[in-house]
């Protein structure tokens, strides 16, 4: 059985889908924020352009009568959880992974995203919808459910909890996965910052070595640790960012193959049992990048 992971192109935000080994899938982030009409869609491709994709759609259609065993949200911004309460409503989710922190959202007048997704994120963090169980993991958290699926948690990690809190910046708290089948691994960076690379980079438990990463930050280079990515050791980055959004593509160049979201659409990568990696687009085949 091949791990098979989705990097749904959702504009500025993200959503990644892992298909296991074992049949379980994991969804890492939901932004439905930027999701077009039909009609445009259609335009789109009349202009040959890729479009942005809504990711409960997207579920829906490439996984049909699945459910999701786990969500994880990387950190509390709205990019990477909106449109959690229609997930919610239309899959079966059993568990929920959180992170610890007091971010508030009080101010919505002129904001592209829905109030009710954050409203029922909180009502997710209170534990307060049946049938779900929520984590907070922190770095080094194991669990043999995620170890077949081959999961490890490279952050969050406590000590960057008050340095959250006292700058409201909470992608300091950002989950960083690594995804492993194989021998081979994706790293998924979430909107992890410089100082938290530089956490893991100093933790001589931690092993961020991976052969695909998806850029933290949307590939922003005030989320560039360069000695941390460096050891990454990859050889292809993934971005996902929006149309008319800078990326840092001249730094992720030195490291070979880059592909946006916004370029080639949505991403699919299959990591086979004898370790062979297949990655395809909507606009074409990187299978030999």
């Amino acid at each position: 059985m091949a791990l098979d992971i989705h990097i749904v192109n959702v504009g500025k935000g993200n959503c990644t889908i892992a298909d296991h080994p074992s049949g379980r899938l994991t969804m890492i982030d939901i932004d439905d924020s930027r999701a077009v009409t039909e009609l445009e869609k259609a335009v789109r491709l009349l202009l040959k352009g890729v479009g942005v994709t809504n990711p409960v759609d997207y579920f829906a259609t490439n996984f049909p009568n699945r459910s999701i065993f786990r969500f994880i949200l990387s950190h509390p911004d709205m990019d990477h959880l909106s449109g959690i309460k229609a997930l919610f409503t239309k899959a079966v989710i059993s568990n929920f992974w959180d992170t610890e922190h007091d971010k508030q959202c009080d101010s919505w007048e002129g904001s592209p995203y829905d109030e009710e997704d954050w409203k029922f994120y909180q009502k997710l963090r209170k534990k307060e919808i049946n049938g779900v169980t929520v984590l907070k993991n922190i770095r080094g958290a194991s669990n043999h459910f995620w170890q077949e699926d081959g999961i490890s948690i490279l952050h969050p990690h406590p000590d960057l909890h008050a340095l959250a809190s006292e700058r409201d910046e909470y992608d300091h708290v950002s989950h960083v996965v690594k995804l492993s089948h194989a021998g081979r691994s994706v790293l998924v960076c979430g909107d992890a910052t410089k100082e938290a690379f530089e956490h893991m980079f100093n933790d001589p438990d931690v092993d961020m070595t991976a052969d695909i990463i998806i850029a933290p930050g949307h590939g922003s280079k005030n989320h560039i640790h360069e000695d941390a990515i460096k050891s990454v050791g990859h050889k292809v980055t993934l971005v996902s960012v929006a149309e008319n959004v800078d990326y840092d593509r001249d730094y992720y160049t030195k490291f070979g193959t880059v592909l946006t979201t916004k370029h080639v659409g949505n991403i699919r990568i299959n990591i086979q049992d004898d370790g062979q990696v297949s990655l395809r687009t909507q606009s074409g085949d990187y299978s030999d990048q």
